[in-house]
């Protein structure tokens, strides 16, 4: 879920895939590759933001997730999901400054919040 980052999308196909290296493999997720698929998705927002003819800001913010809507992997947004009043938040210090820039990204996303997530042990 983090590559698609906090966005509503009406159609979306992420495919992730891994690579042999000489550098031993990480298993945990936690800072694993979400740093850099933020970025890489945020460039790309901001490319069709371009593209659509709307400021990054405005692209944000019509396609920013809001609380009810369901993300790629299947996980509703709940009501503290608050990308769209953080977006309102920052909106006049973004547009009137011309040495700035914007991205959005989040935490807790994907398993772990709202998906029963079971653990067992059998004692033989």
């Amino acid at each position: 879920t983090h590559a698609a980052g906090p966005y509503n999308y009406q159609n979306i196909e992420i495919e992730g895939i891994a690579v042999y290296t000489n550098n031993p493999p990480a298993g945990a997720f936690r800072g694993f590759g979400v740093t850099q698929s933020a970025f890489a998705n945020e460039c790309n927002i901001n490319k069709l933001a371009d593209m659509v003819g709307l400021s990054p800001w405005e692209f944000r913010y019509r396609n920013a997730i809001r609380p009810g809507q369901v993300l790629p992997n299947g996980q509703i947004a709940d009501e503290g999901t608050a990308l769209v009043e953080t977006l309102e938040a920052v909106k006049d210090a973004y547009e009137n400054n011309d040495h700035v820039g914007i991205a959005c990204a989040f935490k807790n996303a994907g398993l772990g919040v709202g998906i029963p997530d079971t653990g067992r042990c059998r004692i033989v």
